[in-house]
């Protein structure tokens, strides 16, 4: 039964795209994770894709197991006036799906989204929340535009490597904004005194990316996931500094492989290889 309506949510994605749907809105129901309601239900604005696209459109929700595993965190921990960065924002979804969790907890949101058309619909999805701050860049080592690969069937799967979009699902590129990390995270954190939640998902540059920041800034992250890419790049990252950066967390484990725990050591040979894997990296301690 489970295939079936996969395979039928599949087809109706397939007529959408051949229609020329550009992007769907939903009103979500009230028990879904990234219901809000402000006054009235706020709706949802989504590319009908045939991955984020069809899992809002018939689940109301995507990945919902990782953003439960880590307000389960945060109530575990008793976290509270929380701030979120969320680097490769995409349309939303993930900080909407934690605000809806954490409610006042979650005091501010730093978004970050260099795709233009994402941004458009992030600003339509979480625009709308107090203390969201929405950035329209990437981040990165320096100051620049660059091309980033578009996936034509996955508008999750948008990267500056090359190698993360295969030939068959390439869609083009478009020009993105990127910011020097340390200079964007050293001005917005200094007046956020933590704890922070930090979430990545850049297909490719997740661990590039952290090692751009001052260490002084992983110490008020008191959760952290990074989606690690097994893929060529020519972006090395510095792996004595990440080394660093995961080595002041208490814990770590895949969620791919959430009953166990791992040490910095089986992360760095994760990513020694370049086979396309990839698996979510979650970080946290026990106390901050």
């Amino acid at each position: 039964m489970a295939n079936s309506q996969e395979s039928k949510s599949l087809d109706l994605i397939e007529q959408l795209r051949k229609h020329n749907v550009i992007d769907l809105t939903i009103v979500p129901n009230p028990d879904s994770l990234i219901y809000f309601n402000d006054g009235e239900s706020v709706p949802v604005t989504f590319f009908p894709d045939k991955f984020i696209g069809r899992n809002v459109l018939f689940n109301q929700n995507f990945e919902p197991c990782l953003s439960r595993m880590i307000c389960h965190l945060v109530n575990q921990l008793g976290l509270t006036n929380l701030s979120l960065f969320d680097v490769g924002a995409n349309i939303g979804i993930f900080s909407r799906q934690i605000k809806n969790q954490l409610g006042d907890r979650l005091v501010t949101i730093n978004a970050f989204e260099p795709s233009p058309d994402n941004f458009s619909l992030l600003e339509v999805n979480l625009g709308f929340i107090p203390g969201v701050v929405l950035h329209e860049y990437g981040l990165s080592d320096e100051d620049a535009t660059i091309e980033l690969n578009m996936d034509s069937m996955n508008t999750g799967n948008y990267s500056f490597l090359k190698s993360a979009v295969t030939e068959e699902e390439f869609g083009g590129v478009q020009q993105a904004e990127v910011r020097n990390g340390c200079d964007v995270i050293r001005e917005i954190s200094k007046n956020l005194p933590g704890p922070y939640i930090y979430k990545s998902d850049t297909q490719g540059f997740d661990q590039f990316i952290a090692c751009t920041f001052d260490l002084s800034f992983w110490d008020k992250v008191s959760i952290a996931v990074f989606e690690l890419w097994r893929l060529p790049s020519p972006k090395q990252y510095d792996v004595e500094k990440f080394k660093k950066i995961l080595s002041s967390f208490d814990n770590l484990r895949f969620v791919g492989k959430s009953n166990a725990f791992i040490s910095v050591e089986d992360v760095i040979e994760y990513l020694s290889h370049t086979d396309y894997a990839h698996d979510d990296l979650i970080a946290w301690n026990n106390q901050r």
